[in-house]
């Protein structure tokens, strides 16, 4: 896997909570420029009734127009986006772990 935010996710997001010794990770993931110089990425998990991965929802777009603002608004967006997911296909709350408060 290369190192975008959508291959992060998929590595270290295999359940949730997050398992004791797993890599840590602060959902939504940001990347620029990991597989093209000129586009970005935001990926957060979607698990499913068991708590395991099920994918990654993602949002990516030229570097130029992903800001540091623009990222941070459209992350909570994601993130709220991701979780309302999980939930509807049965998996965790986000709250389980208490890092994702934005996401409430």
């Amino acid at each position: 896997m290369d190192k975008s935010a959508i291959a992060e996710v998929l590595r270290k997001c295999q359940a949730w909570p997050p398992r004791p010794g797993s890599e840590p990770i602060d959902p939504p993931v940001f990347t620029a420029g990991a597989t093209d110089p000129h586009v970005g990425a935001l990926a957060m998990p979607v698990f499913g009734a068991d708590s395991k991965l099920i994918g990654v929802l993602a949002l990516s777009g030229p570097v130029a127009r992903l800001t540091p603002e623009r990222v941070k608004s459209m992350g909570a967006i994601l993130s709220k986006a991701a979780w309302k997911l999980t939930r509807a296909l049965g998996g965790p709350d986000e709250r389980t772990d208490g890092r994702l408060d934005a996401a409430e």
